[in-house]
């Protein structure tokens, strides 16, 4: 029997909105498709992570060159501030003796009102000259009287510059500039943990450090060059204070009285605590080889065995402390206490 025959086969199977049936060729085709966008994708991410990489990489080698540099700013920024902070001499006015009884004006004019008379003899300060129709005047200031009748001390007016002696000029006293402590730099690659047994604590130290004994202060060690060297670092077991940050910031103020000069109160300035550890700064007098200066410190504090806050403070002269901040914050972190 003959197949019968469709009169819209053509048009379901050939024309333009027919079904479309791409076979395993077709699917193969997606699959490929599906599969290099997924690896473009793939690719594109790791190409993004090592650019990410790269850069971090070129910042850190920035930042390593520009250490020296940071260094040597924050060096010239402590000498400056500690020359600005330098009190600067006044310029005393010049002093003069009057050579006859002649009245003091309140203006340049022998027509203005007298402030009184000043007599021979008398003592007056020179604040400026002045030269009015030809002739020289001065103003002054009456320092002390020849005669009771005279002008008061303090009183100011003008006298012909003829009636005066030559002005002498009074030297400047020197204002003592305060002591500046020598600069120190510590290398925290050099740092060494050591342990004292008496004690249980174990602190990194610098080699020219040596253990020095801290009377004043039970169940301490201290490293410094020297008992009273203006750098270095202590740590101690304080008893009798609470475990809290109340009691770990009372054990900070001890640790630090004992290493300041006596009569004089360190300060504390907290910059953290989490409950369990006490971090910040403390800044104290104290007397190196007889002059006195000011010290600047790293401090932790944190509970430590047999019911004691173990403190530890790393110190340097003031001046000195932007250079060494990282390798002090160093020393305090590498403290242990058993």
């Amino acid at each position: 029997m003959p197949s019968k025959i469709n009169p819209n086969d053509w048009d379901y199977f050939f024309s333009s909105t027919g079904a479309r049936r791409s076979g395993p060729l077709g699917a193969l085709l997606r699959t490929v498709i599906v599969l290099a966008v997924a690896g473009g994708l793939g690719y594109g991410i790791f190409m993004f992570n090592g650019y990410l990489q790269d850069q971090k990489a070129q910042d850190q080698t920035a930042l390593a060159l520009r250490a020296p540099t940071l260094t040597a700013v924050a060096f010239q920024n402590s000498l400056q501030q500690t020359a600005q902070a330098q009190p600067t001499p006044t310029q005393p006015l010049p002093t003069s003796r009057v050579l006859q009884q002649t009245p003091l004006r309140s203006e340049p004019d022998d027509a203005a009102a007298s402030q009184g008379d000043v007599f021979a003899n008398s003592n007056v300060q020179i604040v400026k000259g002045q030269e009015v129709n030809g002739r020289t005047w001065r103003q002054v200031i009456v320092v002390d009287q020849s005669n009771p009748a005279s002008a008061a001390p303090g009183t100011q007016g003008w006298l012909p510059a003829d009636v005066l002696s030559d002005p002498v000029e009074v030297p400047v006293a020197e204002v003592p500039s305060a002591p500046v402590a020598p600069p120190v730099v510590l290398n925290g690659a050099n740092l060494e943990l050591r342990r004292d047994p008496s004690t249980n604590i174990s602190v990194l130290s610098a080699p020219n450090w040596a253990t020095q004994a801290l009377g004043n202060l039970q169940l301490s060690v201290f490293h410094a060059p020297s008992l009273d060297a203006g750098e270095g670092v202590v740590a101690a077991k304080v008893l009798e204070v609470a475990q809290d940050a109340s009691g770990e910031q009372t054990a900070v103020q001890q640790v630090t009285a004992a290493l300041a000069k006596p009569g004089t109160t360190p300060q504390i300035n907290v910059e953290g605590a989490n409950g369990q550890t006490l971090s910040g700064t403390a800044t104290w007098t104290r007397t190196v080889s007889g002059q006195d200066y000011t010290l600047k410190g790293r401090f932790l504090a944190q509970p430590a065995p047999g019911g004691s806050v173990g403190v530890v403070i790393a110190f340097v002269p003031d001046n000195s402390y932007a250079t060494n901040e990282a390798v002090l914050n160093q020393i305090v972190q590498g403290v242990i206490f058993q």
